[in-house]
């Protein structure tokens, strides 16, 4: 996650064993702004409809949580910049109607979520920001969320050089790569939706966010994010969306992401991209209660 302090501290680098590229994709935390102190009247008044914050490790979304088969017609893609943008919302909007239900019956979703469906940033001239007000390149090769959006650089993802495995065409292999990160970066609205990006962000704030412990928090939340990622595309397995075929490559490749402080080790990033692949449930992926090794 990315420090309000430091500029793009908290994206993934992208490259992979050289000349590899894979994007597991990346999240720009923010500090909440802090609300203005109510009156002794005004918190009175709230107080019924106040919920206790879940810790990290507790949060409702580790309990046995399953999406329905993801069954969406989204488009092909390549490397054109209006194909990217309508590829990507495609996907959002197929992910929005798969993972807000059950969500919500769960009871997973908190007060202190933002709008329930993430915005597309379509990065494609010069000039645009980020949530922290912080220039963005079309170049960038790295999409990332931040604040309730999902910020996609046109440009730098279409160039995007991806692994063959097997026997593949470069667009069947483009579009099955592009949408595992599509669901990467919807993982962390999944954890924005639940309250565990807010108490992330206040507890790097606290330790530091480039402290060890910091950074042991964010890795947490990355690896967490590719383990949701892993679920999402057990459902569109299930569901059609992608073949067998599509979605074993889409785990196979992230073995490939390069290994950098921030997200961890390839190992560590297929380990839970596995774990939520195969068990298909959010129960899988309480990165927060698992030891530092395994998170590294």
């Amino acid at each position: 996650m990315k420090s309000p302090r430091t500029r793009r501290s908290a994206c993934l680098p992208l490259v992979v064993l050289l000349t590899a590229l894979v994007v597991a994709g990346c999240d720009r935390g923010r500090l909440p702004k802090p609300a203005a102190s109510p009156t002794t009247t005004q918190a009175a008044a709230a107080a019924p409809e106040t919920l206790p914050e879940p810790t990290l490790e507790d949060n409702p979304l580790h309990r046995d949580i399953r999406l329905p088969p993801m069954h969406c017609e989204l488009p092909q893609v390549d490397s054109n910049a209006a194909s990217q943008q309508r590829f990507v919302q495609a996907a959002i909007d197929c992910l929005n109607d798969s993972w807000l239900p059950v969500l919500r019956a769960a009871g997973a979703l908190t007060a202190w979520a933002g709008a329930e469906r993430p915005a597309l940033r379509i990065i494609d001239r010069l000039g645009l920001l980020d949530c922290a007000g912080e220039q963005v390149q079309p170049t960038d090769s790295q999409a990332f969320y931040c604040a309730g959006s999902i910020f996609w650089p046109t440009e730098g993802r279409g160039g995007v050089w991806i692994p063959d495995r097997g026997n593949w065409t470069a667009r069947e292999a483009y579009r099955a790569h592009t949408l595992f990160v599509v669901m990467h970066e919807y993982g962390h609205h999944v954890q924005e939706l639940t309250g565990i990006e807010r108490r992330a962000d206040l507890d790097k704030s606290v330790t530091g966010w480039d402290s060890e412990s910091g950074l042991r928090t964010s890795r947490r939340a990355e690896q967490q994010a590719q383990c949701l990622g892993g679920v999402a595309t057990a459902a569109a397995k299930l569901g059609g969306t992608v073949s067998p075929r599509e979605a074993d490559y889409m785990i196979a490749v992230q073995e490939m992401v390069a290994e950098e402080r921030i997200h961890g080790t390839a190992a560590s990033s297929l380990r839970w991209s596995e774990a939520g692949y195969h068990s298909a449930s959010t129960s899988s992926c309480n990165t927060w209660t698992a030891p530092p090794s395994e998170v590294e």
